[in-house]
């Protein structure tokens, strides 16, 4: 038990509980529009010039909830992170790979079929102003930028249930805890937090999506162009300095 701990990362299964429960929200339209064209096909089946539109609108329908549940996907357990390791936020495609005096530019695309969860990078320190992320290290700061439609932050900087401690919700740039009945405040503001894990789950982004790594050129990337990547698993860089 000991070692499997230690060798994998599990996600709370309170995140994953917001993410199906915004998930079935989202799946209602579709479910009642299928509902709904099947019993007015069963009602009108007699009338030969409405069958196809109906059909129409039902294999629509069953498209719309697939296309739904396939944007929802999400992997609850994922490899450990090594140390002194930068891992990728998001499961992509390496779109692009720039560098030019003082940064090397890593673009991350994300396709609505990849897994949804976005996930700290490296452990420590790192800050969250909307949807850019700051990463403190030793002796540069890494900035992402993340871009979607439906990006939520999950607040990483403690552990979910703790006692005297609420689950926080981020929504794009709007802050917002939920309290234990379900209720949702507003909060707001710059946050940043001392003590992330690598790996662990600190939002979610639904649909297309990308996320651009500004990284600073004493550090080498370990990632080319075209590479699909998997969150919190594969590697963009060592954290150890190019000596020059």
């Amino acid at each position: 038990m000991d070692n499997l701990s230690k060798s994998y990362l599990l996600t709370d299964y309170k995140i994953l509980r917001q993410i199906q429960r915004r998930k079935y929200r989202r799946l209602t339209s579709p479910i009642l529009a299928i509902c709904l064209s099947l019993i007015i096909t069963f009602l009108l089946r007699n009338l030969d010039y409405i069958y196809f539109p109906l059909l129409t609108i039902t294999v629509a329908s069953f498209v719309w909830y697939g296309y739904i549940m396939v944007s929802f996907r999400t992997k609850g357990r994922i490899v450990q992170p090594e140390r002194g390791m930068m891992v990728s936020p998001i499961e992509g495609r390496i779109k692009s790979l720039r560098s030019g005096g003082e940064v090397h530019s890593i673009r991350i695309s994300k396709a609505f079929i990849d897994v949804i969860e976005i996930r700290c990078p490296f452990p420590g320190e790192y800050t969250r102003e909307g949807n850019n992320l700051t990463i403190m290290t030793d002796s540069e700061s890494i900035h992402l930028l993340f871009h979607g439609k439906d990006i939520t932050w999950i607040d990483a900087g403690f552990s979910w249930g703790a006692e005297g401690k609420r689950p926080y919700i981020f929504h794009s740039k709007d802050i917002t805890w939920i309290d234990a009945g379900g209720s949702e405040k507003s909060a707001g503001g710059k946050h940043s937090y001392d003590d992330a894990v690598a790996g662990s789950v600190i939002g979610f982004m639904v649909g297309k999506g990308s996320c651009t790594i500004n990284l600073p050129a004493v550090y080498t990337p370990e990632v080319t162009i075209a590479q699909i990547v998997f969150g919190g698993e594969s590697v963009i860089c060592p954290f150890t300095p190019v000596v020059s």
